[in-house]
């Protein structure tokens, strides 16, 4: 078993790997700590998905990585859900009753990006 520090210093490796271009070890990292509930790892593993970076891109897979994040606690990760359920990137079926609850949940989440511009208030 890792303790904390150390997979900190795994998380920071991979991301790293991933700023320079090497996916595979990024998402072999990201993969590992996300298998141990690391929420920054579910969240970065989630985004390799949807862009397709060291592993064939899946829409869905990604999403359902984004969506435990969100669910753990991670502000950032709601709030990005939000955001492709609203514009359709990355295949993501525009759904805006989704976008609003994952707005609404990065909201009360503590999410410091601009959030009430795509709640209408």
């Amino acid at each position: 078993m890792t303790n904390h520090s150390d997979s900190e210093a795994r998380y920071e490796d991979a991301n790293y790997a991933s700023t320079i271009g090497r996916f595979n070890e990024a998402f072999a990292i990201y993969s590992e700590l996300s298998q141990s509930r690391h929420v920054g790892a579910t969240v970065a593993l989630g985004e390799m998905y949807l862009r397709g970076e060291g592993v064939t891109q899946d829409t869905q897979r990604g999403l359902e990585l984004l969506e435990l994040a969100a669910s753990l606690g991670h502000s950032t990760a709601a709030f990005n859900l939000g955001a492709l359920h609203r514009s359709g990137g990355y295949g993501v079926p525009i759904d805006p009753e989704k976008s609003r609850r994952f707005f609404l949940m990065a909201k009360q989440l503590g999410c410091k990006l601009p959030i009430d511009q795509y709640l209408g208030g």
